[in-house]
């Protein structure tokens, strides 16, 4: 699965979370993350990370989601282009593969499936950093379970389609509630999620995922506001309250698809997700506004 652009997205929006995810301290003086452009061999490296103080560690990150020789090749060759156009620079090479199993050097004699094949590098004293993000992952899990890293990475990482399907509306919350999170980057980091989430489920299932991910109004009586509006009373005091509740959710419906037209200008949204969204959210809309008027065709004359 290719992930450059999704990860580019996530680490250039929240460069702290970058850090995480490499264990390394973050710069006080803060830090450029961007891909570097490589005009001698005409390539780009999938993420670089520039201190803004030039004594501070330089990072060069490549990522594989598939399995692949070349890699360590690649990040030599990007270390060595960048040293070139920054010569009093320090730099570390960060190799990220999406599991173990995909790192055709890895030691996996543990497991008994494989081993240790010879480093591809053999006459060259090059030993870059090598992570693999789902045990990354797991880690700071452990240690910080509510960290973004572990809920955006969810619909990518897991492997149990039924466990998936369960449990993704659960970090779906949690990265719209993350206090790590400013506005701009939490709006890339869950268009991130939602195109990770329609590439492991599949795209038969696109609309009912983007349904479940805009079911935030639960049926009018049991919301909160609801259950405040609606009394448990007879005749006229009962509709009144249920009209009250109805018009309540059209509205909050009505500002949901405004936001979804605003977010789709910034291009959060890709054309069919924004569409699937809109078409959820009005549907709900033509529900609710279909029992508000039946609610008002039951509603006694005074």
């Amino acid at each position: 699965m290719q992930t450059d652009k999704e990860l580019y997205d996530l680490f250039t929006s929240d460069p702290e979370e970058l850090y995480v995810l490499l264990n390394r301290a973050f710069p006080k003086k803060g830090v450029e993350v961007r891909t570097e452009q490589q005009k001698q061999v005409e390539r780009t490296s999938d993420l670089t990370a520039l201190p803004l103080d030039v004594n501070e560690c330089c990072h060069i990150i490549e990522n594989e989601g598939r399995k692949d020789e070349n890699l360590h090749s690649r990040g030599m060759i990007s270390a060595g282009l960048l040293l070139a156009k920054y010569p009093e620079r320090r730099c570390e090479v960060h190799l990220v593969y999406l599991a173990r199993s995909l790192d055709p050097f890895a030691d996996t004699t543990s497991s008994g499936r494989k081993k240790k094949k010879k480093s591809p590098q053999p006459c060259v004293n090059f030993r870059p950093t090598v992570h693999y993000l789902d045990e990354r992952i797991r880690e700071i899990a452990k240690a910080h379970p509510d960290n973004p890293l572990v809920s955006v990475f969810f619909p990518l990482l897991e492997n149990n389609l039924d466990k998936l399907e369960n449990d993704f509306h659960l970090h779906y919350d949690k990265l719209k509630q993350s206090k790590d999170l400013n506005e701009p980057a939490r709006g890339k980091w869950l268009a991130v999620f939602q195109l990770w989430l329609m590439r492991s489920l599949g795209k038969d299932k696109l609309e009912e995922i983007l349904a479940m991910l805009t079911e935030h109004l639960p049926p009018i009586e049991e919301t909160v506001w609801g259950k405040e509006l609606i009394q448990i009373h007879h005749d006229k005091g009962k509709v009144e309250g249920l009209e009250q509740g109805l018009e309540q959710g059209l509205k909050a419906l009505k500002a949901e698809i405004e936001e979804y037209h605003q977010l789709k200008e910034k291009g959060v949204l890709g054309e069919e997700a924004h569409r699937v969204l809109v078409n959820s959210a009005e549907k709900k809309v033509n529900e609710i506004a279909a029992r508000l008027e039946l609610a008002k065709k039951k509603k006694p004359s005074p």
